[in-house]
């Protein structure tokens, strides 16, 4: 839905304004019926290849084969935990038991990004081929940011779980409330793009979703700059109020690390929404929407936002490993 590349339909007919009408039966040949477009400004497809001449090939299987690594990361991170949580079946768990099963949604969660980009990547770049038919092709693609955006709320909550620290009223930062917020959104995505899929008369709907997201995304950067900044304090307070200074010095060293990973996550989060917020401004400014846009332009834009998903993904990973033994 987000990243300038939300889909719209249009017919062969249309393609073809300037040329003899076609006939009703050939309109409504499978070959010419409604495809799916970028409503976006694109490059003209074979000037922009011409052009590129290696970059294109190593932006479309680089970036899909990022993320089968990291869906088959995660993979492996559900098998080994099924085998630790029938571990603790069999024995007593003194943790937080609402840690382990927040993490396993937010893993759940970037497992659907990844797993949705690597194939849209691979099968139909962009819309390049035009393999998969719409909204298959529309669906697929934005369960990418709204995905993310989502795993990373969830990683707020574990963080905040974990250090039992407080950024709101406590009766609101709880995973029921977490819910109530991110399952209607995510539902509100795909009945946006099946509207538009069908009726590009409905395409401003994806402002209704692109705006929601993009401030959410503003929230949830600010939010992690406040828990950085609190880490902060507690970890210049632990290492003086330690009896031992040796576990003094490993908990500030953890807590130290994981202040670095927070900050970097609020930073790419902020990022990619600003990054997020141009592409609203491409689509919906008439501006930008007179013809095609510069090929290279496209695609650097396109390789900034793929380079700030797999960054995310992984700061995601990397800041929630190990809370699952709090």
């Amino acid at each position: 839905m987000m990243d300038s590349v939300n889909f719209s339909i249009t017919t062969e007919a249309a393609e073809c304004s300037n040329q003899t009408k076609v006939s009703a039966t050939t309109a409504a040949s499978p070959a010419a019926g409604p495809r799916c477009r970028w409503p976006a400004p694109t490059p003209n497809w074979t000037a922009a290849f011409e052009e590129w001449q290696w970059a294109w090939p190593a932006h479309i299987y680089l970036f899909p084969t990022l993320y089968l690594c990291l869906s088959i990361y995660i993979i492996v991170w559900f098998v080994t935990g099924c085998s630790k949580g029938s571990a603790r079946e069999n024995a007593e768990y003194r943790g937080n038991r609402k840690t382990p099963r927040l993490n396993s949604t937010l893993h759940g969660l970037v497992l659907v990004s990844c797993v949705t980009r690597c194939i849209f990547l691979y099968a139909d770049p962009y819309g390049t081929r035009k393999v998969l038919p719409c909204p298959l092709g529309p669906v697929l693609w934005s369960c990418g940011w709204p995905f993310i955006t989502a795993s990373v709320s969830v990683l707020l909550l574990v963080l905040l779980e974990t250090t039992k620290m407080s950024l709101a009223p406590p009766k609101f930062q709880k995973p029921g409330v977490l819910a109530a917020i991110v399952v209607p959104s995510l539902c509100f995505v795909f009945v946006a793009d099946f509207l538009v899929a069908y009726d590009n008369s409905t395409k401003y709907a994806l402002l209704v979703c692109q705006a929601m997201f993009i401030l959410w995304g503003c929230l949830l950067g600010i939010g992690f700059l406040v828990v950085a900044w609190k880490m902060r304090h507690i970890v210049a307070n632990s290492q003086g109020c330690v009896t031992s200074q040796e576990v003094g010095v490993q908990e500030s060293g953890r807590l130290k690390r994981l202040n670095d990973i927070v900050l970097a996550c609020s930073v790419i989060a902020l990022a990619l929404t600003s990054i997020n917020l141009y592409a609203v401004v491409s689509i919906y400014v008439s501006h930008f929407r007179s013809g095609y846009t510069a090929p290279w332009r496209w695609m650097i834009f396109q390789t900034c936002q793929r380079l700030l998903e797999v960054s995310i993904v992984i700061v995601i990973l990397l800041a929630v490993q190990g809370t699952d033994k709090q």
